[in-house]
């Protein structure tokens, strides 16, 4: 099974122009489950990338879990990095959707992971539409 789904051009509009993904009921306790899943998400993008390619766009100011990440490389257009943060998203108590963007864009929840390249021709984004789940699990 391919391990990105290209998104077509209105759905990258609709996940990251909205920036939401399944809102908490309450926000009693949402701010420590935020810090949680964002201290989760640093872990896994300090192995990969570094603690000085990337900075977290948007704190949460509401009750969705969509983490907005901004990279200052395309080091995160890595599909072991990718997988990697699903399988730890998999591992949460509730579905949290994180958004990997540079050049590209990387929305990777614990079920799926959609992709949307604006320029249709980053040569690591290519490669990456070739990868397969079985190619790095």
């Amino acid at each position: 099974m391919r391990l990105l789904q290209v998104c077509t051009e209105r759905r990258f509009e609709e996940l990251f122009d909205n920036r939401s993904f399944n809102h908490a009921e309450k926000t009693e306790g949402f701010e420590k489950e935020f810090e949680l899943a964002t201290d989760l998400v640093g872990i896994i993008l300090e192995k990969y990338v570094g603690a000085e390619s990337f900075k977290l766009h948007q704190s949460y100011n509401n009750t969705s879990r969509f983490i907005d990440i901004a990279f200052l490389t395309e080091g995160y257009l890595n599909a072991s990095l990718i997988l990697d943060l699903q399988k730890s998203l998999s591992g949460m108590a509730e579905e949290w959707m994180v958004c990997l963007w540079e050049s590209c864009f990387i929305f990777v929840t614990p079920k799926d992971i959609f992709g949307f390249d604006p320029s249709k021709a980053d040569p690591l984004f290519e490669k990456l539409k070739e990868c397969t789940d079985d190619d790095h699990g």
